[in-house]
């Protein structure tokens, strides 16, 4: 994924699928990003929460980050308004499957059924009338941050 050729680093992105197009504007953005990411042989590694002064994660500064993105679409507010309760719910019972039932939901299965809980609690609203359940699994970026 990621080697060093002429005095830089070379990012080989491997995908199993074909992408779509809206998929593949995600990637270059992606790319574009990694362009500009600099190994520092002095420094470990570290991760850092870059919506807090101290870099720690909080649940309050997710919340809040959230909320102050502005969102331009109906949609996306209703589902943003719903997403922490959804996440809370997924994850008591992704918890309780694991302790009582000895099944455990992999992280991406985990993340679709979060998407899937958010938009069914929403699905009535009029800005969801002609929405599907595939349009927002599937491309849940555009669904959320585009106006329909």
């Amino acid at each position: 994924m990621l080697g060093q050729e002429n005095n830089g680093l070379n990012w080989s992105l491997n995908f199993s699928r074909r992408l779509y197009d809206y998929e593949i504007r995600e990637v270059e953005a992606l790319l574009l990003i990694l362009q500009e990411f600099q190994l520092n042989d002095d420094e470990s590694d570290s991760r850092v929460w870059k919506w807090e002064t101290n870099k720690l994660f909080s649940v309050k500064s997710a919340y809040s980050h959230i909320h102050s993105i502005g969102l331009s679409s109906p949609r996306g507010n209703l589902i943003m308004e719903m997403l922490p309760a959804s996440i809370v719910w997924n994850l008591w019972f992704e918890r309780n499957q694991r302790v009582f039932g000895g099944e455990e939901v992999d992280r991406g299965k985990l993340i679709v059924n979060i998407k899937i809980m958010a938009y069914r609690w929403v699905s009535l609203q009029d800005c969801f009338k002609r929405a599907n359940l595939d349009s927002v699994v599937v491309r849940w970026k555009e669904f959320i941050f585009q106006p329909p």
